[in-house]
């Protein structure tokens, strides 16, 4: 939204709310631009939803009547940008942490297990005797 459209529509919420329908001369009384360039900003307004009944008289004077989301277009903003940033920044992280969080249990108890069961089988014991065998053929000196 531009700078000239937020304008027009504090413009209109300010000081022509109670107001069925707003006339571009009561625009005028407020806004410093031209006539033309309101009425392109009008148009525009008009094709986002924010106006309706735009009537286009001559020489370029023109009356409308605010929609809903042209009263309520800054809650309107405010909750769009509050959606965006939960749904491509929040969850997007929540969504990462948990699952860094269910790899890390999943390879912590992998490496448990595996403890386990090499910790079941039985480790031969190393003899520090030294076997020798007493009988034989060379064993006669």
């Amino acid at each position: 939204m531009t700078k000239l459209e937020k304008r027009f529509l504090n413009c209109c919420i300010k000081n022509y709310i109670n107001n069925s329908v707003i006339g571009s001369d009561d625009l005028l009384l407020h806004l410093d631009s031209s006539l033309f360039i309101l009425q392109k900003c009008a148009e525009k307004l008009e094709q986002k939803g924010y106006i309706k009944n735009l009537h286009i008289q001559t020489r370029i004077r023109f009356n409308f009547q605010l929609t809903y989301e042209g009263i309520m277009y800054k809650e309107i903003r405010f909750k769009n940008h509050k959606d965006f940033i939960l749904k491509s920044i929040f969850v997007p992280v929540v969504v990462s942490v948990i699952t860094s969080l269910i790899i890390a249990v999943v390879g912590y108890l992998w490496s448990m297990e595996s403890i386990k069961l090499k910790s079941q089988n039985p480790i031969p014991t190393p003899t520090t005797e030294l076997i020798t065998e007493t009988s034989g053929p060379n064993h006669g000196w």
